[in-house]
């Protein structure tokens, strides 16, 4: 368990509880894209490494309660979301079997079908609540001034 002292200075626990996941999800995808460099191209490196250094840069952001690292999160969840969408259409497109029946391969069964699907639509509502959180406290999330204030003065 993670000291109080080191977690984010959020005024609500469940602002906490999302900025907490949410920069631990960054954390582990900026980590995942390092340790996929043994499989990558040197192309592949490069992109790979910039992704995740703009995924440490967001969680970083995140975990600092920064307003940049609550844009580029919200920017990511909409893109997830988009891209969720885009996904669950083309899973249920009525061309979809008929790709698989002509590669040869045998049309998806519906539990087959119910697995491909569970991620996304388990994803939706939990990346619309996230986006529901970040924008009810957007106002915890503040450039801290480093500058002596005329009252302190």
């Amino acid at each position: 368990m993670l000291s109080r002292s080191l977690l984010p200075k959020a005024n609500n626990a469940v602002l906490l509880a999302v900025v907490v996941t949410l920069a631990a999800c960054f954390f582990l995808a900026a980590l995942a894209l390092v340790f996929l460099q043994n499989q990558s191209t040197p192309v592949d490196l490069a992109t790979n490494l910039i992704v995740a250094a703009i995924f440490l840069s967001v969680a970083f952001g995140l975990w600092r309660l920064h307003p940049a690292g609550r844009w580029a999160t919200v920017f990511l969840l909409w893109v997830a979301l988009l891209l969720d969408g885009i996904l669950l259409l083309g899973i249920f497109n009525p061309f979809f079997a008929m790709e698989a029946r002509h590669a040869g391969a045998e049309p998806p069964t519906a539990l087959g079908l119910a697995l491909r699907v569970w991620p996304a639509i388990v994803a939706v509502p939990v990346i619309i609540a996230a986006l529901h959180v970040l924008g009810k406290y957007k106002t915890d999330f503040r450039r801290t001034n480093t500058a002596v204030s005329k009252d302190a003065a």
